[in-house]
């Protein structure tokens, strides 16, 4: 009968080249440390520096290096939600702010154009600001109608005849006509006066 065969005691932590400890632990360190270096790629170009003052500071060999960095961040990043980056801008918008209104309190009133550009534009993303647009529903199913009788009934649903009467009045005046007032307005302006 032959004996089993012992196996060696293995150092703890450590399996073999593939999916050992050891590798996922450099693995994640350096996927940790790749995404802080993108982080700071980000911030030192959010705030305004140029490739090579990035590379420099950094420590990368060139521009090139920095912009495939920036590349690579950037790709990973697309998929950011509508929410983060709308923070993002008001962080900007707030920063801009912030060094023009130190000039105007300073009686330096160049920026104040600025000033209230930036205000208008936070206004927008923050939807403070009234629509710029209205939306008209029409409850009636118009299909196989020409397209004068569904303008003619979309205005109906939104003028009083009063409002569509003086409006084709005008519209008569402008092109020559002579007009004038209908009967029933005719009596009512005669009984006011």
């Amino acid at each position: 009968m032959k004996k089993p065969r012992k196996k060696k005691p293995s150092k703890p932590g450590r399996r073999g080249t593939r999916g050992s400890v050891r590798g996922r632990a450099k693995t994640a360190k350096s996927a940790v440390e790749t995404a802080e270096k993108y982080a700071q790629i980000l911030e030192l170009r959010k705030q305004g520096k140029s490739l090579q003052q990035i590379a420099d500071e950094l420590g990368y060999a060139g521009p090139s290096g920095v912009h495939q960095a920036l590349t690579r961040a950037i790709e990973r990043t697309v998929s950011e939600p509508a929410e983060d980056v709308r923070v993002l801008e008001l962080l900007r918008l707030d920063r801009l702010f912030e060094k023009a209104w130190k000039k105007i309190e300073a009686d330096d009133l160049s920026t104040a154009d600025l000033v209230l550009r930036l205000m208008a534009r936070r206004a927008k993303l923050l939807g403070m600001d009234a629509p710029t647009h209205s939306k008209v529903e029409l409850q009636e199913n118009f299909q196989g109608m020409p397209d004068e009788e569904v303008v003619a009934k979309a205005i109906d649903s939104i003028l009083s005849k009063g409002e569509r009467t003086a409006i084709l009045l005008e519209k008569m005046k402008a092109r020559g006509y002579k007009v004038t007032a209908p009967k029933e307005n005719r009596d009512e302006e005669d009984s006011c006066t």
